[in-house]
């Protein structure tokens, strides 16, 4: 079997101009075929790597093997139309019938992505009377196209926001004024919708209070929340009560498939940092889908509450600035946290020796005398020590694992190094976040040398840069200089390790 994190949406199959002739389906003609097709597809390995994180799968296949072929049919056709404003993507059972056209093979990854998305936004946002408490039930919801001549106010509207944002942030989100400009004759779609005077209040009264004291499920704050972000795709036009949010499609334009950008994976349910991990691997990011039959939807990134829509806005957004980060450096700061998995599973092997930490105990040696006996680390794993780097590895863990997050945040004028150091710094001297210990880190710089000679260079860079900082403690200052020495005689000192 293929990887399962192995299809890409890149390239995107869309083409806005219509059939001459209405598209058909060559799996749904009848309930017999709808049945066998089904039964088949749940077998196989879209479906598997679609529910591999949900919960309440059972539920699903349940709502999937009841749909009704018309309303299939008319999905099928809205999709191929790009008819985005097409009713059905409003029914409740809009997400089972995108899953049944995306598992029976009748739309690709990128369509169900995209379209999914979309309904997502449909479920948050509505111009009916919706007796969800988190449903916004607005003035005007729609989908547009802001290269078309009739939208130029709207579009207008969004490049005052994009200024503001940008110029405001530090971490930069997508370029909307630029490439609308470059590309203004490629159709480049927003979902929008038009908040009510209530709303708009309740928005105001968000960004006022940062709602302290409110319920922490309150949908407004999830809204305010990330149209906040700079690097996440809402915005949100106090002026015009309007939120812009461009469809998965013109995401990926707007990255202009950036060579860093990460491959996007749509998944049901919630993802574990060693689920991460393995998409990493593949260079990819997952998209989380919210469905209402799936028992654990992902609705608390980073612990905030995101609703229907949010989730998949937040892994969005980290797709953004993972397409701004150059390979090499997302790399790098997976093979730490791989690198601190693997002490963790020496410091509870029942041997608590192997190949790396025999090499450490040689280096530590070393930097004991670069040192003057300043640092001076055992590197035998006794009761003390144990404990000691386990309370370094829980810190990282508790903080979620964070360089899965491959988020290097630099200022204007900074570059990626400066990035690095940042990082580096922290982990190894912050008193509150430290998660590598002299010993730790000595181990990180074997393993991750060891897996990409590359990080090498990367890592002595992000010491060197450690150092120019004015406000380094002189202990500290000692003992960067002191990894930097080691690693000027790497060579040497690991000639016969």
């Amino acid at each position: 079997m293929a990887s399962v994190y192995s299809s890409s949406i890149y390239p995107s199959p869309y083409s806005v101009t219509q059939a001459d002739s209405p598209p058909e389906l060559s799996n749904v003609t009848n309930s017999i075929c709808h049945s066998t097709n089904l039964e088949r597809a749940f077998t196989e390995e879209r479906f598997a790597n679609l529910t591999r994180h949900a919960k309440g799968v059972d539920a699903l296949k349940a709502e999937l093997s009841n749909l009704d072929t018309q309303d299939i049919e008319i999905c099928f056709r809205a999709i191929s139309q790009q008819d985005h404003n097409n009713q059905i993507f409003q029914q409740l059972d809009a997400g089972s019938i995108l899953i049944f056209l995306y598992i029976t093979g009748e739309i690709d990854k990128s369509q169900y992505l995209n379209f999914a998305y979309l309904v997502n936004f449909f479920e948050q946002f509505s111009d009916g009377i919706s007796t969800d408490s988190e449903v916004f039930n607005c003035d005007m919801v729609e989908v547009v196209d802001l290269n078309a001549p009739q939208n130029q106010e709207l579009r207008d509207e969004l490049f005052k926001l994009d200024y503001i944002k940008g110029y405001m942030c530090c971490s930069d989100g997508l370029k909307y004024t630029s490439f609308l400009r470059k590309n203004s004759t490629t159709p480049c779609f927003f979902m929008t919708a038009k908040l009510t005077s209530e709303q708009a209040a309740k928005m105001e009264e968000a960004r006022e209070t940062d709602f302290k004291g409110l319920p922490k499920n309150n949908p407004y704050f999830a809204l305010w929340n990330f149209s906040r972000i700079a690097p996440a795709p809402v915005e949100h036009s106090k002026k015009a009560r309007v939120i812009f949010i461009p469809t998965i499609e013109s995401q990926i334009d707007l990255m202009n498939f950036n060579s860093e950008a990460p491959k996007m994976e749509p998944f049901l349910g919630s993802t574990t940092a060693d689920d991460l991990v393995k998409y990493r691997e593949d260079g990819a990011h997952p998209i989380a889908i919210f469905h209402r039959t799936i028992q654990n939807n992902f609705q608390y990134p980073h612990g905030y509450f995101t609703s229907k829509l949010f989730s998949g806005v937040h892994d969005c957004g980290h797709c953004v600035v993972l397409s701004k980060i150059p390979v090499k450096y997302k790399t790098l700061l997976l093979d730490i946290d791989s690198s601190l998995m693997d002490i963790k599973k020496l410091l509870a092997s029942s041997k608590k020796t192997n190949r790396i930490l025999k090499k450490v105990s040689v280096m530590l040696q070393h930097l004991h005398v670069l040192t003057n006996g300043k640092i001076y680390e055992k590197s035998e794993l006794t009761v003390p020590n144990i404990a000691k780097h386990q309370e370094a590895i829980s810190t990282y863990e508790q903080a979620k694992r964070p360089l899965l997050d491959q988020d290097i945040v630099i200022d204007r004028g900074q570059n990626w190094d400066t990035g690095l150091a940042d990082i580096l710094s922290k982990a190894i001297f912050d008193q509150k976040k430290q998660y590598l210990t002299p010993f730790m880190f000595t181990y990180t710089l074997f393993y991750t040398i060891e897996k990409h000679p590359e990080n090498f260079q990367l890592i002595k860079t992000g010491l060197q840069k450690i150092l120019l900082n004015p406000d380094l403690e002189k202990k500290d200052y000692l003992t960067a200089r002191a990894f930097i020495r080691l690693l000027d005689n790497w060579d040497s000192l690991t000639q016969n390790l």
